[in-house]
């Protein structure tokens, strides 16, 4: 099920929107576009749903067999025209949403889950986490892969954009942190200590350069 809800930051009840259940399988993401008017969802049934957010949820437009495998993230653009997806086979789609189709595929490239995926808009630049490991960049413009990393010994699992110093941060299955220059993906910035000992860092997200939660 999906469950929207209208927050309040004056003391005032949150607010239940509306349910509904678009998928018969788990969602494993769900992406608001820039202008808050859709909201997107992906699930382990292989499938594309987009939500009109102020018509109770209904359903504007669906992709039923968007990959071969279980799609486990997705991103969309900041200028809500592309829509980046990833499942669980390491497989990577670029959508156009204005046009509701894939303009491009990756695939080969990683061999295990896709775990996060973070874009720079100026770069053109998508960048992808994977349970194999890795860490890929991905030139947009060109439709190609840029680099990706060496193998490290745990999953990457998530991702985090340091925008000003043009840097990706990213959390390990082990509890650790690294941090790459955009575009050079075969060296390591900077490992760093996360304070989670060797627990898993499922999510971050980054509040501004110098901190991340």
């Amino acid at each position: 099920y999906v469950k929207l809800y209208a927050f309040s930051t004056r003391g005032a009840a949150n607010k239940l929107l509306w349910v509904v259940k678009p998928h018969n399988h788990s969602i494993r993401s769900l992406s608001f576009t820039p202008d808050g008017k859709f909201l997107l969802s992906v699930s382990s049934d292989k499938s594309i749903k987009v939500m009109a957010v102020e018509h109770g949820g209904a359903i504007v437009f669906e992709i039923p067999k968007a990959h071969k495998a279980a799609i486990n993230t997705s991103l969309i653009s900041d200028d809500g025209s592309l829509l980046f997806t990833g499942d669980d086979d390491g497989n990577l789609a670029v959508w156009a949403l204005a046009q509701r189709k894939c303009i491009k595929r990756f695939d080969e490239i990683h061999h295990d889950f896709i775990t996060a995926m973070t874009y720079n808009a100026h770069k053109k630049m998508l960048v992808v986490s994977c349970g194999d490991g890795c860490v890929s960049g991905w030139n947009i413009h060109k439709m190609d892969v840029d680099g990706i990393s060496e193998n490290f010994d745990d999953e990457v699992l998530c991702l985090g954009h340091l925008r000003s110093r043009k840097e990706v941060i990213c959390g390990t299955g082990a509890g650790s942190l690294h941090r790459f220059k955009f575009g050079v993906w075969g060296e390591v910035v900077a490992d760093m200590k996360s304070g989670h000992g060797e627990n898993s860092i499922e999510s971050l997200v980054v509040i501004d350069d110098n901190h991340v939660l």
